[in-house]
């Protein structure tokens, strides 16, 4: 269905002696704003005994899958150089980003730092469209001695995050470092005011700058809810 409104499905039998049944009761389906761009299941396979009819299929193409807006390059990193910082970053989904993942689930975030004295903290944010931020999970923290450097790192999170693109989803990380350049990003174009959010010090008001042409290195794994 790629076009939004009330949709009515009921079934039918169709018998050799009878012709057709009767309609089934019926179950409506509102389809809201964005209308979605789904993929329809594979294997669609139909078994009948007696008048019950049981259905199976395979999962559609794509499904479970990371979703981010950086280009995965690793190019460069963010920090305070000399001088110790907290800031947090984040990346920005609205509703067109999250159509395809409606009804799945958050359950893991990953990142790529570049400062093993600092500590990071990854944090999930749901948000009315256009709203701002508000805070819904946190990792420990995790010191950057005991997670490599320049390469991806994964965070389960304690309880998974359900997808509804009626609302606004971002993930990013809080950090604290004594020095240096902890933030990676890609070699941009920045999604701008999306894959380049950036909060200085943490605890204010998430911008994106003009300066700082880059994506953060955030990614966030959809899966099916449970």
């Amino acid at each position: 269905i790629a076009i939004e409104g009330d949709y009515a499905y009921y079934a039918t039998a169709i018998y050799e002696v009878y012709g057709e049944s009767d309609p089934s009761n019926s179950d409506t389906v509102t389809v809201g704003p964005p209308a979605p761009s789904c993929a329809a299941p594979q294997n669609l396979m139909a078994e009948t005994l007696g008048n019950d009819v049981s259905l199976s299929w395979d999962a559609p193409e794509g499904g479970a899958s990371w979703f981010g807006h950086n280009n995965g390059t690793m190019w460069t990193s963010i920090g305070g150089g000399d001088y110790p910082a907290q800031f947090s970053v984040a990346a920005r989904f609205g509703q067109e980003a999250l159509a395809d993942y409606n009804g799945m689930s958050l359950t893991k975030v990953r990142f790529v730092h570049w400062e093993e004295l600092a500590s990071y903290q990854v944090a999930v944010w749901t948000a009315e469209p256009g709203g701002s931020p508000v805070l819904v999970d946190t990792s420990d923290w995790m010191s950057g001695t005991d997670i490599p450097h320049s390469t991806w790192i994964e965070v389960e999170l304690d309880e998974n995050i359900t997808i509804d693109w009626t609302q606004e989803l971002w993930f990013g990380y809080h950090v604290d470092t004594p020095s240096g350049w902890p933030a990676m990003c890609d070699d941009g174009p920045p999604v701008a005011g999306y894959g380049d959010l950036l909060a200085w010090p943490t605890g204010t008001e998430f911008l994106s700058y003009a300066s700082l042409p880059f994506n953060w290195l955030l990614d966030g794994f959809a899966d099916y809810a449970e």
